[in-house]
C-alpha cells in the first residue's frame, strides 16, 4: 500500500520521501511552488491523483472543465470525478459521460476514481451495484474512494473501511481502492486495511498536523490548530517530522 501525505506550501520536499501523491486542484490553482512541484513529481513518473477540491470547497467539487484544464496541464494518472452528493444515478451517468469525453479528447490513458456517497451500508450496496452495471467492463471508472467518515461504520470508529470492503468485495472486485483521509488515528486506521489487496493508498493532513507539533505519529489525541497551507515551523521540528514520515512509510509498505 502506498500513502500520500499532505503538507503545507513550504514543506513540499517532505513529499519525495513517498512516489505516489493526491493533488488538490485549489492549490494546484493557487500556488506556483504547489504547481512546480507537482509538475516535476510527474517529470520523475510519480503517480499523481488529482482531487476534485470536494473537501477544500467545503462540499463542492470544482467543475468537470475546471479539473479537465489542470489535466492538461499537469497529466495525472488518476481524476477523482466531481463528488454525486447525494449519489444519483443521473448524476453519476452525468460524470460518465465526461469520462467518456476526456478518454476520446484529453488524456486517453487517464483513469477515474468515484468517490462512494452512501450513508448507510445498504446505500452502498445499491450505489456500487448501479456503478458496476453502468460501467460494466469498467471503461471509465476503474478506481473507488472511500471516505474517511465511513470509518463510523466500525465500533469505536475505527475499522469501518475495512468492513465496507470486505462485506461488499463481490462488488468491489477488479477496482483499486484510495481511502480519502484519516479519520482519527493514522497508525490504527492503516493497520486496519493496509493488508487489503485492493487498497492502493491512502492519503491524509493528519499526520503533519499530529508531527508538527512535536508529537509522534501514533499520538492522535485532538489537535489544537486548523490546517494552514502557509504554515511554518522551526526547522528541528522540519527534521522529527520527517522521521516520523519516514517511520511511518515503512509501517505502511511492510
Amino acid at each position: 500500500m502506498n500513502f500520500s501525505f499532505i503538507v503545507p506550501e513550504a514543506y513540499l520536499s517532505l513529499l519525495k520521501l513517498t512516489t505516489y501523491h493526491l493533488v488538490l486542484p485549489t492549490y494546484y490553482l493557487g500556488s506556483k511552488e504547489y504547481r512546480t512541484f507537482f509538475k516535476k513529481a510527474k517529470e520523475r513518473g510519480d503517480h499523481l491523483i488529482l482531487d476534485n477540491g470536494f473537501y477544500e470547497l467545503k462540499g463542492k467539487s470544482l467543475g468537470w472543465q475546471a479539473l479537465l484544464d489542470i489535466c492538461c496541464d499537469l497529466k495525472p494518472n488518476v481524476l477523482v470525478t466531481p463528488d454525486v452528493d447525494p449519489f444519483t444515478p443521473s448524476g453519476y451517468d452525468e460524470n460518465l459521460s465526461w469520462c467518456e469525453y476526456a478518454s476520446k479528447e484529453e488524456n486517453s490513458s487517464l483513469q477515474f476514481m468515484h468517490v462512494l456517497k452512501g450513508e448507510w451500508f445498504t446505500d452502498l450496496e445499491d450505489e456500487l451495484n448501479y456503478i458496476r452495471n453502468a460501467d460494466s467492463s469498467r471503461l471509465y471508472i476503474s478506481w473507488i474512494g472511500i471516505h474517511k467518515d465511513h470509518e463510523r461504520f466500525g465500533k469505536g470508529n475505527i475499522n469501518g473501511r475495512r468492513a465496507i470492503v470486505l462485506g461488499l468485495e463481490d462488488l468491489l472486485e477488479g477496482y483499486k481502492i484510495h481511502m480519502l483521509g484519516i479519520y482519527k488515528n493514522p497508525v490504527e486506521e492503516v493497520l486496519s486495511f493496509k493488508d487489503l489487496d485492493n487498497v492502493k493508498g491512502c492519503d491524509s493532513r493528519k499526520p503533519w498536523r499530529i508531527c508538527s507539533l512535536g508529537r509522534k505519529i501514533k499520538e492522535s489525541r485532538a489537535l489544537p490548530d486548523k490546517w494552514n497551507f502557509k504554515q511554518k515551523i522551526d526547522s528541528s521540528v522540519e527534521t522529527f517530522v520527517a522521521s516520523q514520515f519516514s517511520g511511518f512509510l515503512g509501517m505502511v509498505r511492510s
